[in-house]
C-alpha cells in the first residue's frame, strides 16, 4: 500500500510538473505570437510607406510630362489659330481690294433697275 501511495503522490508531482510546463509553453507561444504580430505590423507599415511614396513619385511623373504635353498641345494650337487668323485676314484684305477695285457702270445699273421696275409694272 506505501508503493500505491508513492505512486499517487508521484503521478501528482508529475502532474503539477506538467501543468506548469503548458504554462510555459502557452506563455512562450502568446509571446511569440506578440512578436510575429509586431514584426507583421511593422511590414504593413513599412509596406504601405514603400506604396505611398511610389505612388507620389508616379504622379509627379505623370503630372510633368502631362504638363509637357498639354504646353505643347497648347503652343501647336496657337500657332495654328495665328495661321488661320493671318491666312483669314488676308483672304478678307484680297476681297477688300477686289471689290474696291471693281468699276461701278451705275449707268448699266440704272438701265437694269429701270427694265425690271418697267417689267413687274405690266404684269
Amino acid at each position: 500500500m506505501f508503493i500505491i501511495l508513492l505512486s499517487k503522490q508521484s503521478i501528482q508531482l508529475k502532474w503539477g510538473k506538467m501543468e506548469e510546463l503548458e504554462s510555459s509553453v502557452i506563455e512562450h507561444l502568446i509571446e511569440v505570437e506578440t512578436q510575429a504580430s509586431t514584426v507583421t505590423l511593422n511590414a504593413q507599415q513599412e509596406a504601405l510607406k514603400i506604396i505611398n511614396n511610389a505612388k507620389a513619385k508616379a504622379e509627379t511623373e505623370y503630372l510633368a510630362k502631362y504638363n509637357e504635353q498639354l504646353s505643347k498641345i497648347v503652343k501647336e494650337w496657337d500657332e495654328k489659330a495665328k495661321e488661320i487668323s493671318d491666312s483669314s485676314e488676308q483672304e478678307i484684305s484680297k476681297y477688300k481690294e477686289r471689290i474696291n477695285s471693281t468699276s461701278q457702270n451705275t449707268e448699266a445699273f440704272n438701265k437694269l433697275m429701270d427694265s425690271i421696275i418697267a417689267s413687274g409694272l405690266e404684269l
